[in-house]
């Protein structure tokens, strides 16, 4: 098989191993934990903060903060959104055919066209996860300097940076793997781009 035009679906769903879904779903399920961890660990810390006298001068930095993060937020949306698709597009998938894929240890492992195609499916799952981790982090990190400068007893308001969280969350909600999404994605994605 020279090409990934020739893969067919019965073909991918049988290069579909179990552990091809698990792997994915560890990735999925690590990006949700650790954004879940950090929001706890900052409310957290915001119920043992009533005796921190407020900083002024962290305002003004909030404020820029949290600007930034929802132009930074909406940017990443789309701007990840247009990386992970760009994953799948012709000239993409027709270099993959002639790329070598390294394993872990950095060894060049011999892949078949199917097995070629669910890489492809997890480097992009990976890149849109990214970019919708970074605005996340971003802004429960502006809430973690809100909260330790005791700032939340006046400025609430910079609570929206939590909001920044919402969209990963939401990303893996609606796609978190499984047998079937991935096999949709590559019907959707990878074989209409391809034919």
């Amino acid at each position: 098989m020279e090409s990934l035009s020739e893969v067919t679906l019965e073909e991918f769903r049988e290069s579909v191993k179990p552990e091809d879904v698990r792997v994915l779903k560890i990735i999925f399920s690590t990006m949700a934990l650790g954004v879940i961890s950090f929001g706890f660990i900052i409310i957290l810390l915001n119920t043992n903060q009533s005796q921190i006298q407020p900083d002024n001068d962290i305002l003004s930095t909030l404020n820029i903060m949290t600007w930034f993060n929802m132009i930074f937020t909406i940017f990443m949306i789309f701007i990840g959104k247009y990386i992970s698709e760009k994953q799948y597009s012709r000239s993409n998938l027709q270099k993959a055919i002639n790329k070598n894929f390294k394993n872990s240890k950095g060894v060049i492992v011999d892949m078949t066209p199917a097995r070629k195609c669910i890489a492809i499916i997890r480097i992009s799952s990976i890149l849109r996860l990214a970019t919708l981790e970074s605005p996340a982090f971003f802004g429960l990190v502006a809430v973690f300097l809100l909260t330790t400068n005791g700032e939340n007893r006046i400025a609430p308001i910079y609570y929206l940076n939590f909001l920044t969280a919402l969209p990963i969350l939401f990303y893996i909600a609606v796609n978190f793997p499984t047998s079937a999404k991935i096999m949709e994605i590559f019907k959707t994605k990878i074989q209409t781009s391809i034919y």
